[in-house]
């Protein structure tokens, strides 16, 4: 999975290639910009390897975060963008949600691990106060939990028959964009908008603009 000369590159609203970064080609699979853009997280590998790397957009420096041990995956920044979440797989447990200061020696922090098979953080509130994971469960596929960034019990806040995930957060914390899949993992898929309060949906909305 990846082609492993994958360039990065800057692009426009309309998909149009701006400039290609002075980065070496990899196998670039996902990337996650800071709050302020200043910094992007990189996902790189392939099959059940994939490693983070941080990569400095000014200066164009990347430096690795994780060393082959399993499978990392993006997760979410911190709205202040001095921390991560990242699920991991190393030392072939099963995914495990982890916490690090972007920072400093770089020590991870257990933030949320359960038994169920699959689980990614997805968005941190502007407020700081929780973020929204995904979790594979065997009882109703993939559900949306909220759990304080403190730590604490999770609460199952969008659990259905289907399968939710890929969750973003609106600039004011009140609303959840998250995709909807009908069926098995992998098939296809439909976005919808809810309320946390009132549970009102919308079907095939835009992303989030700068100012919600």
């Amino acid at each position: 999975m990846g082609d492993p000369n994958t360039r990065l590159v800057w692009i426009d609203r309309n998909a149009r290639r701006l400039a290609t970064l002075n980065v070496r080609p990899r196998r670039w699979l996902l990337a996650s910009m800071s709050p302020d853009g200043r910094r992007a997280l990189l996902q790189e590998g392939s099959g059940k390897n994939s490693d983070l790397w941080m990569l400095d957009l000014g200066s164009e420096a990347i430096n690795r975060l994780t060393l082959q041990q399993g499978t990392n995956q993006i997760g979410a920044w911190s709205p202040d963008g001095k921390e991560i979440l990242y699920t991991s797989t190393r030392d072939g447990r099963g995914p495990v949600v982890l916490r690090r200061a972007v920072d400093g020696p770089g020590t991870d922090h257990v933030f949320y691990q359960s038994a169920a098979s699959g689980k990614l953080a997805d968005g941190w509130s502007l407020d700081g106060k929780w973020v929204v994971l995904q979790e594979l469960s065997d009882k109703n596929g993939m559900d949306l939990l909220r759990m304080p960034s403190a730590g604490g019990p999770p609460i199952r806040f969008l659990a259905t028959p289907f399968n939710e995930g890929g969750a973003q957060l609106s600039p004011d914390g009140k609303w959840v964009l998250y995709f909807v899949q009908r069926g098995r993992l992998g098939g296809p898929t439909s976005n919808h908008f809810r309320t946390r309060e009132r549970g009102c949906r919308f079907r095939r909305l835009p992303p989030y603009t700068p100012a919600g």
